[in-house]
């Protein structure tokens, strides 16, 4: 049995979809974990008080989303204690614009990002571009230090659902047919203030009903629905019940969405829904997904694109997603990567 301390929040989606439910779920693993604190104001985990009992027993110290230097301090001083260091991300937390309402935190944390980043024995992350972009960043902190054999340490493992929410339903040709039918398209959007300037990318929703969850919209009318946040467990039993036809995915051109996981599909495609999204690189040549350019977000236009599809062409596209996550995403896959590079790690 391997024995691994746990790091980081136990109550944010990074912890369901990469973090401690999935650790918790590995038959040949036994975690004890810190319940990490975050701030209000950051996107990072913080260590919180750390069970010495539990740290010494463990043959790995996990680190999920953690760069506040009490931290970094804590992993450097347990490698030097010979335990193994395994650091996850799912995020770009470099190459950030000044507008980004985290900029001021994530520079502060810059330098103690890249130690943690160096100090790791195993780094994993959710997206290849994501990969690329932490190779980049620390390429270019290192300089003429930097050491090719970090990239060996990098592994892309995907964001997947667990089995419990990892369902589909059985759609049919006159499911979508009614869809399409209907009044006004159901569209649905996910996302908070963070999100904000990709939400201000769509415009004119006369001809749609449109569900935005998880902040104010700004929107008013009988067909916009305005809904609060909600945990991930809440969240992914609401959408199954919402009846949206289209999820919407619209990123704004920065680095930091080109490193965005597909998880929201995935989440569309459980609740019998196929996305509307901007061609990111996790976003483009997927069926059940529609790339729409930067220019294109007009709700209206896009309700008469999508009712030209047919319900056919919908069923055809639900039906490869649903494939591609039970196949090549699926919760089971996604496990052995992992215990795949616990094994080598354990024997490095």
């Amino acid at each position: 049995m391997i024995k691994v301390y746990y790091i980081g929040c136990i109550n944010n989606a990074s912890t369901f979809y990469r973090g401690l439910l999935p650790l918790r779920l590995l038959s040949e693993i036994k975690v004890s974990y810190n319940n990490g604190v975050t701030s209000g104001a950051s996107r990072f985990s913080g260590i919180n008080t750390a069970s010495r009992e539990d740290v010494l027993d463990a043959d790995i110290i996990f680190s999920a989303r953690a760069a506040d230097l009490q931290t970094t301090r804590f992993l450097t001083q347990a490698k030097a204690n010979g335990k193994k260091i395994w650091v996850d991300y799912d995020d770009d937390f470099f190459f950030v614009e000044k507008n980004d309402p985290y900029y001021g935190v994530l520079t502060s944390v810059r330098q103690s990002l890249i130690d943690q980043l160096v100090v790791a024995d195993l780094i994993t992350v959710s997206t290849d571009h994501l990969r690329a972009t932490f190779i980049k960043a620390i390429k270019g902190a290192l300089g003429g230090n930097y050491d090719t054999r970090f990239e060996a340490r990098i592994h892309v493992v995907h964001n997947t659902l667990v089995p419990r929410f990892q369902s589909f339903p059985a759609l049919s040709v006159d499911y979508f047919e009614r869809k399409i039918e209907e009044e006004k398209l159901h569209f649905l959007w996910r996302g908070n203030a963070a999100h904000r300037f990709s939400f201000d990318m769509m415009r004119n929703f006369a001809k749609v009903r449109f569900t935005c969850l998880g902040m104010d919209s700004g929107l008013i009318g009988n067909s916009i629905r305005n809904v609060g946040a909600m945990d991930l467990v809440q969240y992914l039993n609401f959408i199954k019940s919402s009846g949206a036809l289209y999820f919407l995915k619209p990123l704004h051109d920065i680095n930091g969405n080109e490193c965005k996981s597909d998880i929201s599909a995935l989440e569309g495609l459980t609740a019998g829904a196929l996305t509307l999204a901007s061609p990111k690189k996790e976003f483009v040549g997927k069926p059940w997904i529609i790339n729409v350019a930067d220019d294109d977000w007009d709700m209206s236009e896009l309700a008469d694109k999508v009712r030209a599809l047919g319900p056919k062409e919908m069923l055809d596209a639900y039906d490869m997603g649903v494939s591609f996550y039970r196949d090549e995403r699926s919760f089971d896959r996604m496990q052995q990567l992992r215990l795949t590079r616990i094994r080598t790690l354990m024997e490095s």
